[in-house]
Parts: C-alpha cells; sequence; structure tokens
C-alpha cells in the first residue's frame, strides 16, 4: 500500500530550495571520479552530524510548545515566537557550531556547506530568520500542529481532549523521528560516496527520488514513512476507525495540514520531510561554493571575544555574521584578540570581505583600547567594510578600538541604524571612507580617521561629529570630512561638527549638499580648499582655517550663514562667496603682520550677499572685492593688503561705515553707480563719494 502512495516530492523539494536560499542547479554528483581527502570526508560527516541535532532538537522544542499549547486552556501564546523555543533553538544553534568548527579552516572551506564559508556563517544560515533551516523546521511543526487550512475543520480555540492532546503529541514526535531517520539514511549514503571513487549520486536528478543504484537509501525512504504512519494509526485512532475514515481526533485537533484521515496526515508530513531533507542534503553536499570554487584562499585567523553579561568566550572569523544566535541574550561583544583578515588571498565569489557584519540591535562593540580589526594586505580586497550594519539594527555602540584598518570602510551602516554612537576610534588607510554612515541622529565622539580615502562620509539628519581628528585622507575628490543629506527636521541643519581637527587632506571640509553646522573647527594644511560647501543653507560659526593650499572658504552653496570665523595664511583667498544670499558676519580674513591669506581677504560672486562687520588684513590681494550686487556691505574693516581695501566691479552696491587703510593699492576703488551710505573711512578719514566712483587713496 505505501509504495503506490501518490505524492510528488520534487514539488516541495524545489520550494524548499527557494525557501533556503539555495539556487536550482542539477542533482548530480561529479561526473569525474575524485579522491576527497580524509579531513573533507570528517569535516562533512560533522557538519551532517550536527544539522541533524539542530533540526530534531528545533522539532523537539516547537511541538513541545505546541503541545503544551493545548494542553493550557487558560493561556494561548505563539510558540515560535516563546522564549523557551528561543533558548532551545539558540543552544541547538550553539551545539552545531561546537560540533562544526572541530573542522578546522581548510577542511570547513573545502566543504562550504549551504554557502557558508566559516561556522558562525552557517550558524547564522541555519538558525536566523525565516529563510533558514530552524525557520523551515519550526514552520512544518506550526502548520502540523497550529496553522489552519480547512475552513470546515477549524483548529481548536481551547482546550481539547487527553485523547487529542496524546495524538497531537505523538504525531509531533513522529515527525521528529522521521526527520531524524532519513536524515541518518541519506547522510550515510552521501558520506560514502565522497569516500568512493565513483562517486555515484544518492539521489536521481529527474525524480529527486532515491538513486536506483541505492537500494538501501529507497529501503529506507519508505521504512521511514511507514513507521510514521503505523505510528500515527496507534496513536491517532479510536478502536472502530481505519487509516482511511475520517479521523475524529484528527478532526478535533482542526485537520492537521489539511487532512482529516492518517494516511492523508502521514502523507502530508513525510512530504515536507523528505522535501526538507532532500534540500538541507544538496545545500550541504552539492553547495554551489564547493561546486564552483576555484582554489581554496588563505583563511584568516580567528579572534576571540567575550560576551557580556554572561561572560562566555566565543570566535569571530573574517566575514561572519553575528546576529541573535550569536548573542543569545547578551548584550556587549569585547574582543580580546585583534581580527585580522590581513591573510587572505582571495574573496570567494568576488564578494568584499568585510570583518564582521552585525545583525543585532542593543549591542555594544568594545576593542578595549587595545585591540585593532585589519582588512587584507593585498589593497584589491580591500572593498568591504570592518565593520558593517545590517538593515533595521538600532542601538549599537561602537568603542575603543586601538584601529580600525586596511578595509574599503572601517564602519559602514545601512541608512537606517538610529541610535548609533562612535566613541574613542581610530580608523586608518581605509580605501574608501574611515566612516561612512546615513542613518540619522549618529553620535560620533572622540574618533579619529587617519589616511583614508575620506574620513568621515555623513549625511544623516541629526548627525553629530564632536572632538574628532580627520588627517591626511588621500581621496583627491574626498575630503576630510565630506557631509550631504537632507533636513528632514528642518532645523536647518543636518550634520554638526564640532571642536574638531581636520588637516593635511585633499579639502578640509567639503559640503557635498544640504545645510550644516560647523562650529569651533580646527581646519589647516589641507592641500586644497579648507572649507568647500556647495549644500545650501546652515552655518559655520567660531572654525579657524588657516594654511590650506587653496582657499580657506569657498561658499557657493545658497542662505551660507558664516560667523566669527577666521581665515589665515591660506595660499588662495580667505572667503570666496559664489552663492545666493550668503551671510558674512563677524569673521577675519588675515592677521597682521604675517597671517594673511596669498589671494583676496574676501571675494565676493553671488548676488544678495550680507557683508558685515568683518576684517581682512595683510592679504596678498584685495581686501575685499564686489563683483555682484551685495544686499548689505557694511562695518567692514580692509588694512595693509597688497591690493586695494574695498574694490567693487559690480553697479549697484552701497558702503556705510566701512575703514581701509594702509593698503598697497587704493583704499577704495568704486565703479560708477556705487551707492555711497556714509560713514566709510579711508586712512583714518571720513570721506563720501559720488555716482561716478572712483580709486581713492
Amino acid at each position: 500500500m505505501f509504495r503506490t502512495l501518490k505524492y510528488n516530492p520534487t514539488r516541495w523539494l524545489l520550494g524548499l530550495l527557494v525557501l533556503l536560499g539555495v539556487q536550482s542547479r542539477e542533482i548530480c554528483a561529479p561526473t569525474d571520479a575524485q579522491a576527497v581527502d580524509v579531513s573533507t570526508v570528517r569535516c562533512s560527516m560533522r557538519v551532517a552530524k550536527g544539522i541533524k541535532n539542530f533540526t530534531t532538537a528545533v522539532a523537539g522544542a516547537a511541538a513541545a510548545c505546541t503541545v503544551d499549547d493545548l494542553k493550557d486552556e487558560d493561556e494561548s501564546f505563539v510558540c515560535l515566537e516563546h522564549e523557551d523555543f528561543l533558548k532551545e533553538s539558540a543552544d541547538a544553534a550553539s551545539s552545531l557550531y561546537r560540533e562544526v568548527v572541530k573542522c578546522g579552516d581548510e577542511p570547513f572551506y573545502a566543504v562550504c556547506p549551504m554557502d557558508a564559508r566559516t561556522p558562525a556563517a552557517l550558524q547564522t544560515v541555519v538558525s536566523t530568520g525565516e529563510g533558514s533551516i530552524g525557520g523551515a523546521v519550526g514552520l512544518l511543526v506550526r502548520d502540523l500542529l497550529e496553522t489552519p487550512s480547512d475552513a470546515s475543520c477549524p483548529r481548536p480555540l481551547g482546550e481539547v481532549s487527553s485523547e487529542a492532546v496524546d495524538c497531537a503529541d505523538s504525531a509531533a514526535e513522529l515527525l521528529e523521528d522521521a526527520l531524524d531517520e532519513f536524515q541518518k539514511c541519506l547522510y550515510k549514503c552521501e558520506l560514502s560516496s565522497l569516500r568512493s571513487t565513483t562517486r555515484t549520486p544518492c539521489i536521481e536528478e529527474a525524480t529527486g527520488l532515491p538513486a536506483l543504484d541505492q537500494p538501501k537509501l529507497e529501503e529506507c525512504r519508505l521504512e521511514t514513512f511507514e513507521a510514521l504512519v503505523e505510528g500515527l494509526s496507534r496513536r491517532c485512532l479510536l478502536e472502530e476507525e481505519s487509516v482511511l475514515d475520517d479521523a475524529v481526533l484528527l478532526r478535533e485537533l482542526g485537520c492537521p495540514l489539511g487532512q482529516s484521515s492518517i494516511l492523508g496526515v502521514g502523507a502530508s508530513i513525510w512530504e515536507r520531510v523528505y522535501a526538507l531533507v532532500v534540500g538541507m542534503d544538496l545545500a550541504i553536499f552539492r553547495s554551489e561554493c564547493k561546486s564552483g570554487s576555484t582554489g581554496t584562499p588563505t583563511l584568516a585567523p580567528p579572534a576571540r571575544v567575550r560576551l557580556l553579561p554572561s561572560l562566555t568566550e566565543k570566535e569571530i572569523r573574517c566575514g561572519d555574521r553575528l546576529g541573535g544566535t550569536f548573542f543569545g541574550a547578551d548584550s556587549t561583544l569585547e574582543f580580546l584578540t585583534d581580527l585580522d583578515c590581513s591573510a587572505l588571498t582571495a574573496v570567494p565569489g568576488g564578494e568584499p570581505v568585510d570583518g564582521f557584519q552585525l545583525a543585532r540591535s542593543g549591542i555594544t562593540i568594545s576593542g578595549r583600547t587595545t585591540q585593532s580589526l585589519t582588512g587584507p594586505s593585498r589593497s584589491s580586497l580591500r572593498t568591504g567594510a570592518a565593520i558593517r550594519l545590517i538593515a533595521g539594527v538600532t542601538g549599537t555602540t561602537i568603542k575603543n578600538f586601538k584601529a580600525i584598518q586596511n578595509f574599503g570602510y572601517g564602519i559602514k551602516d545601512a541608512g537606517d541604524n538610529t541610535r548609533l554612537e562612535i566613541d574613542q576610534v581610530t580608523l586608518r588607510r581605509n580605501t574608501v571612507a574611515g566612516v561612512h554612515l546615513r542613518s540619522p541622529g549618529v553620535q560620533l565622539e572622540g574618533v579619529k580617521a587617519d589616511r583614508n580615502g575620506s574620513g568621515f562620509v555623513l549625511s544623516g539628519d541629526g548627525t553629530v561629529l564632536k572632538e574628532a581628528r580627520a588627517l591626511r585622507s588621500a581621496d583627491p575628490t574626498g575630503g576630510g570630512v565630506v557631509l550631504s543629506g537632507l533636513d528632514l527636521d528642518g532645523d536647518g541643519r543636518v550634520v554638526r561638527v564640532s571642536g574638531s581637527e581636520i588637516a593635511n587632506n585633499a579639502t578640509g571640509i567639503l559640503i557635498v549638499e544640504g545645510p550644516h553646522f560647523l562650529e569651533a573647527n580646527q581646519i589647516a594644511n589641507n592641500l586644497g580648499r579648507g572649507v568647500d560647501a556647495d549644500g545650501d543653507g546652515g552655518k559655520m560659526e567660531s572654525n579657524n582655517v588657516r594654511g590650506n593650499g587653496s582657499d580657506g572658504f569657498r561658499l557657493s552653496g545658497d542662505r551660507i550663514h558664516a560667523t566669527a570665523n577666521r581665515a589665515e595664511e591660506n595660499v588662495g583667498s580667505g572667503f570666496v562667496v559664489t552663492g545666493s544670499g550668503v551671510a558674512l558676519d563677524n569673521n577675519v580674513s588675515g592677521v597682521l603682520s604675517d597671517k594673511g591669506n596669498g589671494g583676496h581677504g574676501f571675494r565676493i560672486a553671488g548676488p544678495m550677499a550680507i557683508v558685515e562687520s568683518n576684517s581682512a588684513e595683510a592679504n596678498g590681494g584685495d581686501g575685499f572685492v564686489f563683483e555682484a550686487v551685495a544686499e548689505l556691505i557694511g562695518g567692514n574693516s580692509a588694512k595693509v593688503s597688497t591690493g586695494v581695501g574695498f574694490r567693487v566691479t559690480a553697479t549697484g552696491n552701497a558702503l556705510a561705515t566701512n575703514l581701509a587703510e594702509a593698503n598697497g593699492g587704493a583704499e577704495f576703488d568704486l565703479v560708477a553707480g556705487t551707492i555711497d551710505l556714509a560713514g566709510n573711512r579711508k586712512n583714518g578719514t571720513t570721506f563720501s563719494f559720488g555716482a561716478a566712483g572712483g580709486s581713492f587713496e
């Protein structure tokens, strides 16, 4: 009877491959005879054993929870979210990790189970999320005992009879037994094939069933199914019922998997179990990275870490993804040794080399001031991030790293990683950026970025960079600090940079877009401009910009407000304004006697500027140059410049209470149509001028 039962395991198999994220490929063994070394076979055995024990443990935990729920008339809960189930699942995943880590680096990479290249990666793939094996096992148990599937046969809303509870308990146990038994048979077949030079397949390509020359596997398949149906018959049938009857207890349980007969339930359980086991088998023994790998890269040694408050010690390898299974109930990760990825010589599949990926919210990561994260020695492999935050991870603190170095990015987010704090971290020689963050509300304090492509690339609204150092950034199109983003909360700024040193970069601070607030920063000795601002709006206050290889400030964005800043000893001009509606007040451009700028003190080439109470001294060009019509020019002072004190070339400007003295050229050189609003002085004497303008010494 059982041999002629109609079902389609191939349909379930294909569905499971999609669920597990395993790409479609032929179900076949390598065509050429090849020996597999002993260490690889042993590692395959460890992986198979670990997966089998993990799946049966998760199935048992899910079943125990669900059956307890049937017994409890006072409380109902979602088992897959219950703390007991989650703890047992995490323990099972940890046991899997402890088993497969015994493989060693090279054998594990050769096996590459489920396209995982490290034991921690396998632990994550197997145990985390809906697409995981743990998720598939939990879903199967839930569908068996909880999920409604027949409107005419509803699931019970409260307590059921003791006979029905026994039936449900038995169904779950039999599912677990079938899962365990068929895995044993199939993995035994695969391991035997690995040891053989013929490498005959265990599963037929066309049918998804045991190959014709694998009679023991076929026998195991049939016996496992038969044991499942017989076990259900003993516990879920009343005396007068048969396996084909509409069973009373199954109806009381709400027709598990949409079936009301023992044979129907047994066939449906077996269909799902078979597909799950074959899918896992293919992902373990026929993984894409195993078949497509052209060579095994040199693997980097793991870092030893400690989790708090449990004080558990674990290992992290380059590229590991750290999620809920890794952390369990812990919330702090301390590095006890360095994570050194410098030994990597290739990147499997062309993927970026990350130090590690954080996939859990509410975590503090500490380098304990002594530990470092180091990327590949080969510059061509420096494309990943030392610390990469996965989308949706929030409440992260990263602190106290001696060095994060030689990656593409030191720290990189996904854009939605709110409540991120970075404190007392040094990032150096990362090819793209030391820190590259788009998330809102990021707080960075005491962070040093040295010799990266760009030091800090920030665009999240409400971000604060405080008491940082951005030094020697190498990207000629980047800068020590690169700012962009949108002011989503309307407070007039996206990023606030305060009390920081930005020195010896290609550009000191590069503002690509958006309003930002620069306050009390030392911006010195950069190869190009000190501050280059294309973004509209924002404020710059009390910054000292000196010794840069081009202009101190170039303000090409509209409506920027610069107040109480100093620009000294820059090769170009102190302030160059090309944006519209820029306001300059109480700024100093050049200081007697030898701290002037090489160009002009202030060059105003954008319309509607407000230029009030600014000072220009000892500059190599003119003190003030107005090439566009300003809204206000008043209370400014120009002294001892090589050129003219105030040069006005745009008709329609109005001057009031400005002072010029001891400049090398004329004190005022005014185009016709300049307006005298009185109170202007040259060399200590108040003077007036007419509509014809002129040169006034």
